[in-house]
């Protein structure tokens, strides 16, 4: 139940209260989020079925990465996690921006992968991994690259992207 309720709060609500306008929720809109965040959090789907949850550790695996980086990976993710759900205000609203960012080179990776573009797997990988390295915050040392690459393990693990297509 905590999971579920920091989820709802971090993820939903406290990037919605940031915003400058008030968002005015229904109850079905309310019950989306919260069966979304049930469902993120335990495997289980509405209608009663369950979704294998998937590792982070499993998620790499097409990537080539080693289960000894994926480990490491998996506890900085951890960490970060941690100081996200600490941080207030500001570096909050930082923190959840670099977020958003770092989703959409998921996406674009994604869309270039399912395209063509770019090959499943390690090309893929590589791909995010330089795309992530290219952000201007971290190029010009704003966000540390470690912060980064730790908001790209956290993104990973959530997603459906696993370096290749699920399907």
């Amino acid at each position: 139940m905590d999971e579920v309720l920091k989820r709802l709060i971090s993820v939903h609500i406290g990037r919605k209260a940031a915003e400058l306008r008030a968002v005015r929720h229904t109850v079905e809109d309310f019950r989306a989020v919260f069966e979304d965040a049930v469902q993120r959090v335990t495997g289980q789907r509405h209608d009663g079925g369950m979704e294998r949850l998937i590792t982070l550790q499993e998620k790499l695996r097409p990537a080539g990465i080693l289960a000894e980086e994926a480990d490491r990976q998996h506890e900085a993710m951890l960490a970060f996690r941690r100081h996200q759900r600490s941080s207030l205000g500001a570096e909050k609203q930082r923190l959840a921006d670099l977020s958003d960012k770092i989703y959409a080179i998921c996406q674009v990776t994604a869309m270039q992968r399912r395209g063509g573009l770019i090959e499943a797997g390690e090309p893929a990988y590589r791909e995010t991994m330089q795309a992530v390295c290219r952000l201007p915050e971290v190029v010009a040392n704003e966000v540390p690259l470690s912060h980064a690459l730790a908001v790209l393990s956290d993104i990973t693990a959530r997603c459906q992207n696993r370096y290749e297509d699920a399907s």
